[in-house]
């Protein structure tokens, strides 16, 4: 029998851009066998949009109107465990889907061992004209376990997934805990390596919109000169915070642990180890802004991060060598 897959969009405020992705939709070459909206108190016209749109769609939709704000990543878990397919895709509200995705994702589930897929995608900008970049920039198609430095991979962005609808029970219920470890797509992203392999989809399928309004800023539309000059004003009290999450997230990706399946436990371990190396990595780098140390202490210090892998490229689990050139201007100026 067929797999059926749903589409799970979260929405709030979105109605600028939400009608085109909207038709995208039902422009697919493989239409899904739901949408299920999750509007999250939207103040706009967004409601009136999906009604209008559920009107005249070629499959079901289901409108899921909060009386509250949930946020972003509990909105998106609302809409997903709401639906019904084999399958579900995470959907933005701004994006535009290229026709045949949901036909090339739901192929990768042919192999039976794949509980996730992953595609790139364009990036465009507010008037959706290409940017030249690339988002989930994926070289080849792939079927492979994640190994622990996957779970660092800065491709794992919802709005490029599709997946097995059982993933989901490995999601605490509790929404404060899903803030504190992790987005939705982060915690499918870390179950799929728990539980099956990961199709890697090299040709780009959707049309990721970045704007000023971004709930997230997964991808950066800067320029490497803007990228440098805002690193450049980031010190110390900047990397302090992101040390104090990344060790708050630690600190609760252990505490469920002990409740999670065997499986599922051992790659959270993996993922707690990250989040602490991390905030390790990070606290080193707020010294590297201290300019009580000599510059070649923390140049010296900046080596020893080199050798650590704190700089290893992004899909490797690591801030990239660009951060590395960014940390020796730093001190270079100081």
């Amino acid at each position: 029998m067929p797999l059926t897959i749903s589409v799970a969009a979260a929405t709030f405020n979105g109605v600028r851009y939400l009608r085109e992705q909207l038709e995208s939709l039902a422009r697919q070459t493989l239409l899904p066998y739901e949408l299920v909206a999750s509007d999250d108190a939207s103040k706009d016209g967004t409601l009136s949009a999906l009604h209008s749109f559920a009107a005249s769609a070629p499959f079901p939709v289901r409108v899921l109107h909060n009386s509250h704000q949930l946020g972003f990543r509990d909105n998106f878990l609302n809409s997903a465990r709401a639906c019904t397919g084999d399958l579900i895709a995470f959907c933005d509200q701004d994006d535009v889907w290229l026709p045949k995705k949901l036909e090339r994702c739901v192929e990768a589930f042919n192999d039976s061992n794949v509980v996730l897929a992953v595609h790139s995608s364009t990036i465009i900008d507010a008037s959706g004209l290409p940017s030249g970049g690339v988002g989930h920039d994926i070289r080849y198609d792939s079927v492979r376990n994640l190994t622990g430095d996957d779970l660092w991979l800065a491709g794992a962005c919802g709005h490029a997934m599709v997946f097995r609808r059982e993933l989901l029970s490995a999601i605490p219920a509790d929404p404060g805990l899903v803030e504190v470890c992790g987005g939705h797509d982060e915690w499918i992203w870390v179950a799929a390596g728990a539980f099956g392999a990961v199709a890697f989809i090299s040709e780009p399928l959707v049309m990721f919109r970045r704007h000023g309004r971004n709930v997230t800023q997964a991808v950066e539309l800067r320029s490497l000169r803007n990228r440098i000059r805002q690193s450049m004003r980031t010190g110390a009290p900047e990397f302090l915070a992101s040390a104090m999450l990344h060790e708050r997230r630690e600190a609760a990706t252990r505490n469920f642990i002990p409740g999670a399946p065997p499986r599922l436990g051992t790659r959270l371990h993996i993922w707690a180890d990250g989040h602490a190396s991390r905030a390790r990595a990070l606290r080193q780098r707020a010294m590297l802004c201290d300019k009580r140390f000599a510059r070649r202490k923390r140049a010296a210090l900046c080596i020893n991060l080199l050798s650590a892998g704190l700089y290893r490229p992004g899909f490797a689990g690591g801030t990239g060598l660009m951060t590395a050139l960014r940390d020796l201007l730093r001190i270079a100026l100081d």
